[in-house]
This record gives C-alpha cells, sequence and structure tokens, in this order.
C-alpha cells in the first residue's frame, strides 16, 4: 500500500499498488488526486531518496515494511521553467573537445540559473545531455553517487569532477572507463592495479595502457586487448609483454601503424625466429653428428 503525503503533513491519496510499479507508473496511476500538478513537476521521496520514473517501488520499500510512505514536492515553477531549457538542449557526443562550450554548459555558466546548479532534477537532466556539466552542480550534488555515475556514463571525463570518495567508487569508474578508457587518470590509484577496471579501459581506449600500474602493462590479456584496440598502445607495453611472440604475431597481423614500429616487431620476430632454429640444429643435428663420429662406418 502507498500512502502520498505534502509537505504539510496531508494525505493526499492511498492506493493499492504492485512492487514491480515504476514511479512513472505510480503518478499516473495517482493522476486522479495529483492532477492539479504536472508529472513532471512532480517529485515523490521516500525514506531512501527521490523516487525516479525508472525505479520500482520496491526499491525504496523497507525490509518486511508493508507501506511505502511517500512525500509529494512540487517543483517551483521557475526551477520548472530552467528544468524545461535544460531538456530541450540536445545531448553532446562526448567525443568531441567542444563538449565544455555545449549548450547545457552554457545554460548554466548563465546568469539566473543558480538555482538549477543546487537543484538535482536540473543537474540530472543536465548530465543526461552532457557529463562535464557535473562541473557547474553545487558541492553535494557532485557527491551525489547517482548523479555521478549518469555524467560519467555520458562522458567518461567527468569522473574528473567528483570528489575523491567516488573517484575510488568502483562502479563509478568501471562506468567512466567503459565510457573513455582515458578516464582511468582520474582514478584512485589502487584501482590502477584492478586488473577488470584496466581491462575495460583498454578496451575501449587502447592507450589507456599508458595509465595502468606497470604490472598490468606487461599482462599479457592486458596488452593483448589494448593492441586490439589501438596498436600504438604496443609501445607502452613493459617486461616481458615486449618481447612475447604471440604479441608480436599479432601486433604483426593487424599491421602496425608505423614503418618503424613495424620494423621493431619484424625484427624481434625474425630473432626469434632464428634462434628457435638454432635450437632446433643444437637438439637434432648435434647428437646426430655427435653419433656418427662415435659410431664410424
Amino acid at each position: 500500500e502507498v500512502v502520498v503525503y505534502n509537505l504539510a503533513g496531508d494525505q493526499l491519496c492511498r492506493l493499492l499498488a504492485a512492487p514491480v510499479w515504476s514511479g512513472l507508473q505510480l503518478k499516473v496511476e495517482a493522476q486522479a488526486v495529483l492532477a492539479k500538478f504536472p508529472l513532471q513537476a512532480q517529485r515523490l521521496v521516500s525514506t531512501q531518496g527521490i523516487v525516479e520514473d525508472a525505479d520500482h517501488l520496491w526499491d525504496h520499500v523497507g525490509l518486511g515494511a508493508e507501506e511505502l510512505t511517500l512525500t509529494l514536492v512540487k517543483l517551483p515553477p521557475e526551477l520548472m521553467d530552467i528544468l524545461n531549457r535544460i531538456v530541450e538542449c540536445e545531448a553532446t557526443n562526448p567525443f568531441l573537445a567542444t563538449a565544455p562550450t555545449s549548450d547545457v554548459c552554457l545554460l548554466l555558466g548563465g546568469v539566473g540559473c543558480e538555482l538549477a546548479r543546487s537543484s538535482y532534477d536540473c543537474m540530472l537532466a543536465a548530465v543526461e545531455r552532457d557529463g562535464l556539466s557535473l562541473a557547474f552542480a553545487d558541492a553535494p550534488l557532485r557527491a551525489d553517487r547517482r548523479l555521478a555515475l549518469q555524467a560519467v556514463r555520458q562522458n567518461g571525463r567527468a569522473l574528473a569532477l567528483v570528489p575523491p570518495e567516488l573517484a575510488g567508487d568502483r562502479e563509478v569508474v568501471l562506468a567512466a572507463v567503459a565510457q573513455n578508457g582515458f578516464a582511468l587518470r582520474s582514478t584512485a590509484e589502487g584501482l590502477k592495479k584492478d586488473r577488470e577496471v584496466v581491462l575495460v579501459a583498454v578496451r575501449s581506449r587502447g592507450l589507456a595502457l599508458q595509465l595502468a600500474d606497470e604490472a598490468l602493462r606487461e599482462d599479457f590479456e592486458v596488452v593483448w586487448a589494448a593492441v586490439s584496440s589501438e596498436l600504438e598502445a604496443f609501445d607502452h607495453a613493459e617486461g616481458r609483454a615486449r618481447s612475447d611472440i604471440r604479441l608480436l604475431c599479432h601486433v604483426h597481423a593487424l599491421g602496425c601503424a608505423s614503418r618503424s614500429r613495424r620494423a621493431f616487431a619484424e625484427s624481434r620476430l625474425t630473432r626469434h625466429c632464428l634462434m628457435m632454429a638454432l635450437v632446433c640444429i643444437i637438439v637434432f643435428l648435434v647428437p646426430c653428428f655427435m653419433l656418427s663420429v662415435a659410431c664410424p662406418r
């Protein structure tokens, strides 16, 4: 059972709802009572936080509870106006260098948008369109995990804008490096040694290998994934990975990005083949020669 109150503590409605209902479905079902407020202006808040339109009600029901108590919050008209303007902005391409000057950033940086920078709803809509707009959020909002996750999913570079505790949050970091491997630069040092994090990063951008811990730069699987993404990543391999015959063959087969690198790979491959040939000579021909000397005709 769901009970909705206003900020004054007055009960607005009570209805039976399935735990699988979404926040939006609950609003639609309660429209007979809540119709005086536009859907976009409604915010339902539980003890767990804001009930997003995509959330399931079970995310906000306490363990063993049979009743979900919600508070209806109405956004002020001036905030709704800014929110509508943000929603009308086009989403930016996170791979373009012009992202910091996107329509969303220009809007939030303008006069009269101070209220939006402290509004969760406005900043959520903003980071969905440009993750780098998180830079305009007030400090408490930049520390909000859900907001940070949405920002780095849109643009991995937004990881540089979150506080240190979120830069060390594995889920946030994985989302960031999956979108842009170079986000590994902004992660906590400990996660640069995390094999799964580094693998996700180099699969997104091979050259992110240079940001990984040295031990992982000579890990066969990590280097293979990096080279498969960007051949130039081979320059940042370390130790035994640089002379691994399987990696050298892989680089040669894919085609190197420059003549020098191709020459390097070919020289290492040739030297390895010569060494193998020499071993074969020693192992097979020398015993035959010794046997012929020991047993003359």
